[in-house]
């Protein structure tokens, strides 16, 4: 059985990058508004399910965040990001994206495919 082909859209991936990061902004909204838009940072697109999991590129799968806090999601996983940044379990929640307590984890709750 081979994987299904993964969507691949570098227009959204570029769309995403225009996002304020969502930790930045849980911790100080206008210093995140200030550097994306004043200094031209922008954000990574961390994808949700990953491009080796044939993680699609969809709004829905991909979270807008900067070095440190992509490396830092990377470092301690997505619940724990969420949990400690406010906007990133908003934006899995629009996403949608639902928290599962009994397994401790958020999963996707749209089609990627």
């Amino acid at each position: 059985m081979s994987k299904p082909k993964r969507i691949v859209s570098p227009k959204t991936l570029d769309e995403v990058r225009n996002v304020l990061c969502m930790g930045c902004a849980s911790l100080d909204p206008a210093a995140a508004r200030e550097a994306a838009f004043d200094h031209g940072i922008r954000s990574h697109p961390h994808h949700l399910i990953s491009k080796g999991a044939g993680g699609p590129d969809i709004i829905q799968n991909l979270l807008p965040v900067c070095v440190p806090h992509h490396q830092e999601i990377h470092r301690i996983g997505l619940a724990a990001m969420a949990s400690k940044y406010g906007c990133i379990a908003h934006w899995l929640r629009l996403a949608g994206w639902e928290w599962d307590g009994s397994q401790g984890k958020w999963l996707p709750n749209f089609q990627t495919q």
